[in-house]
């Protein structure tokens, strides 16, 4: 806690598939499941995460995309906490990565995100929470994806990786190259980590 520091000075360096997987358990990983009721015989069983979740309804998601060709190809990938697991939504070539770029509104000079090995995108499904506990679920739902946040920028320092959380970006764009409705399922803020 004490050395979290937004870095924004990355060397160009692939994710090893070690460094991946705990990111995104620290982040969101399921840590346990929980008997909630029983209808007959069998348990209903909800997941337990590493952040906390109003109901157990879990809207929060990651997707990374991955920008340097290491254990895995550059590409959008979803992360399925209960599998524990990355899906591949979607791969990338160099232009479509450079379209993404566009969508953050800083200056190489600032911050080089093409020197970064990926950019972790938090995202919510805003309906999972309000299904239950109406429009004060959108206070729940950025609750949660901040936690996430939080879980991120800390995995990333005790892995030695340096990270900056990139709140300023086109969300149009951004909900565009995702292939997200921004309504339903939206970006809350997107985290740029690497070496």
């Amino acid at each position: 806690i004490r050395g979290r520091r937004s870095v924004r000075d990355f060397r160009r360096c692939p994710f090893t598939l070690q460094e991946l997987s705990a990111l995104m358990f620290c982040a969101l990983g399921e840590t346990g499941r929980i008997t909630t009721a029983f209808e007959g015989e069998q348990p209903v069983e909800a997941s337990l995460r590493s952040i906390p979740s109003a109901g157990a309804l879990h809207p929060t998601r990651i997707f990374v995309v991955l920008l340097q060709e290491g254990d895995l190809a550059p590409g959008i990938y979803h992360y399925d906490a209960p599998e524990h697991s990355l899906e591949l939504a979607k791969p990338l070539l160099g232009t479509e990565i450079e379209v993404l770029f566009t969508a953050f509104p800083i200056h190489p000079d600032v911050i080089d995100l093409a020197q970064a090995s990926g950019i972790f995108f938090i995202t919510t499904k805003f309906w999972r929470a309000r299904a239950k506990y109406g429009p004060r679920g959108y206070r729940y739902c950025l609750q949660e994806a901040g936690a996430a946040c939080q879980n991120l920028s800390l995995a990333a320092v005790a892995l030695g990786l340096a990270h900056t959380v990139l709140g300023g970006f086109y969300d149009d764009e951004v909900h565009a190259f995702l292939q997200l409705d921004g309504v339903d399922h939206a970006v809350i803020t997107t985290v740029a980590v690497g070496a």
